[in-house]
């Protein structure tokens, strides 16, 4: 039942559209967030957006979805941003794999807001005690992808200066998942049920790590030295 699913996985298929019926449904909660959350952007890349340009779509809660334009870069451009420490078991499947979306950047960002909004699911489950199934990597796809996500925009800049300076949207929208992710992450990764001393050192890597160097830097010059210290949990510099 619907109760049983709590108010994030509630939200998310019940923006659906009815015609699509079950087949994202999963018996595992994130998993079936997840999957849903792609079949919305889904539906809302194909009904929403630009009529004269590539573009994609994103659900982010909450009656809540946005549309982009697709920058004019490679998808595989963004593997050279993303340092060696940082390519954890989801760089291979979709940074440098998926090869068929090479020419869909943005197919980045449709992977971070179904991880995104899977971690949601999850921490809202734990925090109404309707989770019960145990032990499970719940939050580090969105930790991993916010890594994916800031290369993305560092790629952009480089490849697309004028897509980067001149669609707000893009840089705005960046920005703000980051931030819902990494409150989400902080959360969920305190949880007993998605703890992972994995995920913990990846984190300590991307926050003050010689790793995280290059994407903290990039973070800093285009948000500013608050928004690096609110998402990483650093003093103000």
């Amino acid at each position: 039942t619907s109760g049983a699913w709590g108010t994030v996985l509630t939200d998310i298929v019940n923006h659906l559209p009815a015609s699509y019926g079950n087949q994202y449904y999963d018996a595992d909660r994130i998993t079936f967030g997840h999957e849903t959350t792609h079949g919305i952007n889904s539906h809302l890349r194909v009904n929403y957006g630009s009529s004269t340009r590539r573009h994609n779509g994103f659900y982010v809660l909450e009656n809540r979805g946005v549309t982009l334009d697709e920058p004019n870069i490679r998808k595989s451009a963004v593997a050279r941003y993303v340092p060696a420490a940082l390519r954890e078991s989801r760089y291979g499947t979709y940074v440098t794999g998926q090869t068929a979306w090479d020419d869909t950047p943005l197919y980045l960002f449709d992977e971070w807001i179904a991880y995104i909004n899977g971690g949601e699911v999850g921490v809202d489950l734990v925090k109404k005690s309707l989770w019960n199934t145990g032990w499970r990597d719940g939050v580090m796809g969105q930790l991993e992808f916010t890594t994916y996500a800031i290369a993305l925009g560092m790629a952009v800049e480089a490849g697309d200066p004028t897509y980067f300076a001149q669609n707000t949207q893009f840089k705005e929208f960046l920005a703000w998942n980051i931030r819902r992710s990494m409150a989400v992450f902080r959360e969920g990764s305190k949880m007993t049920a998605f703890t992972w001393d994995k995920q913990d050192a990846y984190y300590a890597q991307l926050r003050t790590g010689a790793a995280g160097g290059t994407l903290r830097d990039f973070v800093q010059r285009v948000y500013g030295s608050a928004f690096l210290a609110e998402v990483f949990e650093l003093s103000p510099l």
